[in-house]
């Protein structure tokens, strides 16, 4: 899958998420374990006052600095990119009220989904919180800023396409003002987060689901479809979509209560959320890692290099970085072994159709997983069968692997390709 994503995404994003990587493991890191080594037995890890620092392994160095570190490249990256964002906000707000009120074609179905919208947010700001006034003053702030993100995120869409929309940027800075509020209103406990979280996700699924929105309606229009029809369909395919993302949550729960938080599962952007949420709450927040982030952020934008890439980069494991990088400097081979610009589109379309098949391929097994451990038992909640180390999983691979380059080499034989 990781290589699938690389080719797809191409080299050039391939090593900016490398270099992070990179940097993160063979500089910061070690740096860190070097003036560590001089510290005193009564010198602990920042965030836990059972670990001595002179005694830490390269695991603790990078979950309780490194990350971050990373996590605070990205939220400075998101930041800029929100300020840089202002005049687009501005300007596409404009031109909206000016198309609402030059009688511009209505949809009912979108003025009725915003009115659940609201009233299901409060509803579930309530339930959650158990107070009307931060559910109220809550559900306001979150409807302001995906109102104007949500503008945004149409208007941007029809310039680059839903693919390279900054959500994330847009929503470290929404998540920002609404828990600097939350934190001036004195709503700093626990369950203050998670409503925060929830308000976040309100702000998120409406931003990513405009640039769908705008997207499905650019075709629409192409084809020549009906736009009230393509609405009705649009808002059946948010309902099932959030229903599913939702039901497996649910499922990945108990594992999420196993591990004590999203760590395991890789969740960048999840756990930076839950990081910044926490630190400005709490008053607790690392300021030396955080000025350090914010300084790379900044170095980077100055040589106008995409921070929040690198910042993945710098959050990810470097074995997670690599297998990427593999699959964006196979593009690259396919791209140069061509020898005209028509076999070039037409083995780098061949190369994303299969990438993109590898990476559906590895969610459709990772559900069928989920589904046999939770309603067949089988998995449980620790390694077992070939995941425990039997060798099974080398077998496994080998067979797969003998059975798919069978198929490719036909393929090839029959033309099919030429890579």
């Amino acid at each position: 899958m990781l290589v699938g994503i690389g080719f797809i995404v191409g080299l050039d994003t391939s090593l900016n998420l490398f270099a992070g990587s990179f940097i993160a493991s063979f500089a910061i890191v070690p740096l860190i374990a070097y003036f560590a080594d001089f510290a005193g037995s009564g010198v602990t890890v920042w965030n836990n006052s059972a670990l001595s620092m002179n005694s830490v392994g390269i695991g603790v160095i990078s979950g309780n600095y490194v990350r971050y570190i990373g996590a605070d490249m990205m939220l400075c990256g998101g930041l800029i990119g929100a300020i840089r964002l202002i005049p687009t906000i501005v300007r596409s707000t404009k031109e909206v009220i000016s198309a609402r009120t030059s009688g511009g074609e209505k949809s009912g179905v979108g003025m009725l989904a915003l009115v659940v919208g609201i009233v299901l947010g409060f509803i579930a700001a309530f339930y959650i919180s158990g107070s009307i006034v931060m559910a109220i003053i809550g559900i306001i702030l979150a409807l302001i800023l995906s109102m104007l993100f949500v503008i945004v995120s149409g208007r941007l869409t029809g310039i680059v396409g839903t693919s390279n929309l900054p959500v994330s940027g847009m929503t470290i800075a929404s998540m920002v003002i609404m828990t600097m509020i939350f934190a001036l209103m004195r709503w700093t406990g626990f369950g203050d987060n998670r409503t925060i979280l929830l308000f976040g996700t309100f702000i998120v699924v409406a931003i990513s689901s405009a640039g769908g929105y705008v997207q499905s309606h650019k075709a629409t229009f192409i084809l020549g479809g009906n736009k009230n029809e393509a609405d009705r369909h649009y808002l059946v395919a948010c309902i099932v979509g959030v229903a599913t993302v939702i039901a497996v949550i649910m499922l990945l729960a108990p594992q999420l209560a196993i591990t004590g938080d999203g760590a395991a599962f890789g969740l960048p952007q999840a756990n930076l959320m839950k990081t910044l949420t926490e630190g400005i709450m709490q008053g607790n927040l690392p300021w030396t890692l955080i000025l350090a982030g914010v300084a790379i952020a900044l170095f980077l934008f100055v040589l106008k290099l995409p921070i929040m890439t690198i910042a993945v980069g710098f959050y990810l494991p470097i074995a997670t970085t690599s297998a990427v990088l593999l699959g964006g400097l196979a593009s690259f081979v396919v791209s140069k072994a061509a020898k005209t610009n028509e076999e070039r589109e037409a083995q780098l379309s061949n190369g994303v159709s299969l990438s993109a098949g590898l990476v559906a391929g590895t969610a459709i097994i990772g559900l069928i997983g989920i589904i046999m451990q939770v309603f067949v038992g089988i998995g449980g909640n620790g390694p077992s069968g070939f995941a425990a180390g039997n060798g099974m999983a080398y077998v496994i691979a080998i067979v797969l692997f003998g059975t798919i380059l069978p198929i490719l080499l036909r393929l090839k034989k029959e033309g099919v390709y030429n890579a």
